[in-house]
């Protein structure tokens, strides 16, 4: 037989150290906690001047990266406006890599960017990491899902509790609305 507390309780239990991390991370970086990173910068002498084309930064800053044994990050690579000019940025959870241009064209500036414990946990929860730990996001936002639904449907079936959790429902619906309107 289908037992609504078991799924809560064993979905609860098994999620517990992703909302930990999730809770941990989100609250600290709401109020300006979000890690550090270990930097280093390397001068890049070039033969021509760079330009913001992307698959050709990719494979250009993939040959640094090996050169200076610095993995690639697992994140999104993207060129961003900086100023007048652009620059390369490749996010991931435990390394970033930003390429830009200097005001000498035959000259680029590497920064190499290692997060410290904490700033990795914040990239993961940004959705900075690799394929597994972005689906264990998705799993974990059905885990949710799953658990507020199990949870409203138990208190449903217990006379006791169901008005009372409704008031506090509708309360809680009503309170994120002003918020969200206020923000």
């Amino acid at each position: 037989m289908f037992n609504l507390f078991k799924v809560h309780i064993y979905v609860g239990a098994f999620f517990i150290p992703v909302i930990l991390m999730f809770l941990i991370t989100g609250g600290l970086y709401t109020v300006g906690v979000k890690g550090d990173y270990q930097t280093q910068k390397f001068e890049i002498p070039l033969t021509s001047p760079l330009g913001p084309d992307l698959n050709y930064l990719e494979g250009f800053v993939k040959t640094l990266l090996l050169e200076k044994k610095f993995p690639v990050p697992s994140g999104n690579l993207s060129i961003k406006k900086a100023g007048t000019s652009w620059e390369l940025e490749w996010t991931g959870a435990r390394f970033e890599v930003v390429l830009a241009p200097t005001l000498d064209p035959n000259l680029a500036v590497l920064t190499l960017k290692k997060t410290t414990p904490h700033r990795f946990f914040v990239q993961l929860h940004k959705a900075k990491g690799g394929w597994a730990f972005k689906g264990l996001a998705v799993l974990f936002s059905l885990a949710l899902l799953t658990l507020a639904t199990t949870g409203l449907l138990q208190v449903s079936r217990m006379p006791r509790y169901k008005t009372s959790a409704q008031l506090i429902l509708g309360a809680g619906f009503i309170l994120f609305c002003i918020i969200a309107l206020l923000s």
